[in-house]
Formats: structure tokens, sequence, C-alpha cells
């Protein structure tokens, strides 16, 4: 019992803590900026969460979840080559947001047009490369940290590109993701005779060649790892991102916005499956305590502030205040029609700054 106790105070398990929060953080903040930066409003709209998926997803999810659970030995290679995949675009993509900007005010960024590429530029080829040698020593050292900084960078990325349009869908997609998370780990034992997630997560895990598909760290005051699903960084992750571009949109402050309480839910609903993992002495499916801590504050709050109907339908396309406010001011200066991230023609670009005048009030 005292091996489960000291999970709690165990510096790996703060660790986890932060990393977890601050890489939701990361993704809201870079999910406005990466909206921010796209031209065609058809691409921010197509990114997101449509119903049809928010339901078929968890469908998915549990396939995918028994494939691995009989078939993992057969499968790894497979699971291999499309994580590596994945990891290297993923990574590539947060190192580029990361060092484009000190590069650029430096001076030093600069383009080459290569056939069968395009354009290149300096803060590309050192994401790519920097994106290889992650990659490499993960393939070859099989070290935790490769592991786990491809893992972060997975979630992060998906923060930053997937959207939840409203809280109608992002309520679908948590619930059923709850109930997923709740029968591959509670209810699977009596049907496979094993628990399946807590099986597979330990395979994925394996010393011998770790997929980053979770986060573990080796714990400091005694024996074992401490693990948290990507899974269960990204579903809770993406509502609070459409909170934090909800909060953008309508201009409420960091402190009184809906994001912050839901950040600190997350943060008090992980606190809590650390305690159940003591309790229970096994793992613990995250997303059954994560989505009532996000979701519930975030419904009240929006009750009392009457927020709850705009946030519960969601609005046609997400435009940031700060490019909303972009428009106006070329408006004013009569550049609607030559600016290039303007897409549409002046009279629908008037009506559509209308339409969104009138949902911020």
């Amino acid at each position: 019992m005292a091996y489960y106790w000291t999970f709690l105070y165990d510096p790996s398990t703060f660790a986890m803590l932060a990393l977890a929060m601050l890489t939701i953080l990361y993704g809201a903040y870079q999910s406005v900026a990466f909206q921010f930066s796209i031209p065609d409003d058809k691409a921010i709209e197509d990114s997101s969460v449509k119903m049809k998926t928010a339901i078929i997803l968890p469908v998915l999810g549990s396939i995918t979840l028994v494939l691995l659970f009989f078939f993992l030995n057969w499968l790894i290679y497979l699971l291999i080559i499309f994580v590596s995949i994945s990891s290297f675009s993923s990574t590539s993509f947060i190192i580029y947001t990361i060092i484009h900007q000190h590069i650029k005010k430096r001076g030093w960024e600069k383009s080459w047009n290569l056939r069968w590429v395009g354009d290149v530029d300096v803060s590309g080829i050192i994401s790519m490369c920097s994106s290889a040698f992650v990659i490499i020593l993960w393939l070859v050292t099989k070290h935790w940290i490769p592991t786990d900084i491809l893992a972060v960078c997975i979630a992060a990325t998906a923060l930053c590109f997937v959207r939840l349009p409203s809280l109608k869908i992002s309520s679908v997609i948590l619930l059923l993701f709850m109930v997923y998370d709740v029968f591959w780990v509670y209810i699977s034992p009596f049907i496979f005779k094993k628990n399946v997630m807590v099986t597979v997560a330990q395979k994925v895990s394996d010393p011998s060649l770790p997929i980053p598909m979770l986060v573990s760290l080796p714990r400091v005051l005694d024996y074992g790892v401490s693990m948290l699903g990507v899974g269960d960084m990204v579903l809770p992750g993406l509502f609070l991102c459409f909170l934090y571009r909800y909060d953008n949109h309508h201009r409420l402050p960091f402190a009184n916005g809906f994001f912050l309480k839901a950040w600190i839910g997350y943060g008090i609903g992980l606190i809590i499956t650390f305690f159940a993992v003591v309790l229970m002495k096994s793992g613990q499916p995250a997303l059954f305590f994560l989505v009532p801590c996000t979701l519930v504050p975030t419904v009240v709050f929006a009750y009392f502030k009457g927020h709850l109907g705009s946030m519960w339908n969601g609005m046609p396309i997400w435009i940031p205040y700060e490019k909303k406010q972009q428009f106006e001011d070329a408006e004013m200066s009569g550049e609607v029609g030559s600016h290039e991230h303007n897409k549409t023609k002046p009279e629908e670009q008037e009506g559509l700054l209308q339409q969104n005048e009138l949902e911020t009030v």
C-alpha cells in the first residue's frame, strides 16, 4: 500500500500534471494563432469536427483498441511506420511554430524554391532536421525522453489543427469517449478476461520499443512509471481550446473567461485520477474524472453568464477578434478588396462583419 501512496507525492506525478496542463495551454494559444494565419475561412470550417464524426470516433477507437489488444505483435511494424510519419509532421510543426518568429526577428530567415518540393525556409529545414533527429533517437535508444517528446508534440498538434465548433458537439464527443474509457477499463475484464485498456497501455509502453501513444515518466521514489494517454490530453484539450477561442471571439478577459475555469477543472480532475489510482491500486479511466471536471463547470458558468445558448450552438465561422479587427481596419482604409487574406467580395465581407458583431453582443 505504501508503494501506491508514494505515487501521490512522487516528482513524476507533479511533472505529469504540469506537462499535461502546459500542453493544453500551448495548444489553446496556438489554435487561435494558427486560425488567425489561415487565409481561407472554409479551411477553418473543414477542420471542425462534425456530429457524425463525433459519434463515429469512439467506435473507431474501440475497433483499434481491440486490434491492438489481439494483434499488436503482428501490427507493431505498421504501427511504428504510422507513428513515425505522424510524429515527424507533428514535431516539425511544433518546432517550427517555436523558432520561426525568433529566426525571423533576427533576420536569419531565408527561403528557397526547390523543384518537386516548393518553398523551403530556414525554419522549416531546422524543424524537419530536429524532428528526424528525435525520431532516430526514439528508434535507436528507445529512451522515454524522445518518446515523450513525440507524444507531447502529437497531442499539441492535434489541439492546434482539430477544433470542436460548439458545446453541443463537445458534449457528445466527451461523453461518448467517457463511456468508451469506462467500458474498456472497468467492464472489458468481464468480457476479455483482461483489462483491455491497461493491457494495451502496458504493451505500447514496453521498454523494448515504447510507442509515443502515451506519456510515461519514471518514478523517483519507487520503481515503475507514471503514465498518461495522449487521448487524456487531446480530448479534454480540444474542448478547452474551443473555450479559449470562444473567450477570444467574445473578448472575455482571461481571468473571467471560460477557459481558465475549465483548465483548472482539468487539473483537479487529473489529481482526482491520481487519487483513484492509489485507492483502486490499478489504472483508471482518466476521462471518467476529467470530463465532469471540465464540462460541468463550463455549463454552469455559461448558464449564469447568459452564454449557454450561443456556446451550445456555436458559430458558423470562428473568426478571432484580432482578425475581425483587421478586416474592419482594412475596410476603413479602403483596402478590403485588395487584402491578401480577404477572399470574399466587399459586400459579403461587410455582411460577415455585421453578423459577427451581432454574435459578439
